[in-house]
C-alpha cells in the first residue's frame, strides 16, 4: 500500500490510501499517526478511492489511530464496497463520516 500525508494550516490531516492496508502498510500508518500527533489535528481524512482491501492488521492500525487521536472526526472519502464491507463486518464503519467528496485543503 502506498499513502501520502498532508497537513493543512487548519490542522486537517489527510492520508491518500491505495492498494491493500496490510501488515507492512499498517506499520507505516502507525508511524505516521504518531508523527502527526504533534500537530494536534482536528480532522483526519482518509482518501480511499484507490484502497482495494484492509487486512486485520490494517483494522488494528485504524483502531490505533482512533485511540491516539480520540475525539476528532475521521472522514473516509470514496470508499470502495469491499473496504466498506470489511469495516462493517467488525463494526468499524460507524467510526467514520463516510462521504463521496471532501473539500480539498490547501
Amino acid at each position: 500500500m502506498d499513502f501520502k500525508t498532508s497537513v493543512s494550516g487548519n490542522i486537517v490531516v489527510q492520508f491518500t490510501l491505495s492498494g491493500i492496508l496490510d501488515t507492512p502498510a499498517s506499520e507505516k500508518l502507525r508511524i505516521e499517526i504518531e508523527r502527526i500527533k504533534i500537530y494536534h489535528p482536528t480532522i483526519l481524512v482518509f482518501r480511499a478511492a484507490e484502497l482495494k482491501a484492509i487486512t486485520s492488521a490494517g483494522l488494528r492500525a485504524i483502531i490505533f489511530a482512533k485511540q491516539k487521536l480520540d475525539n476528532i472526526p475521521f472522514y473516509l472519502v470514496k470508499v470502495q464496497s469491499a473496504v466498506y464491507e470489511t469495516l462493517a463486518s467488525v463494526d468499524l464503519h460507524n467510526e467514520f463520516v463516510i462521504v463521496s467528496e471532501y473539500p480539498i485543503v490547501y
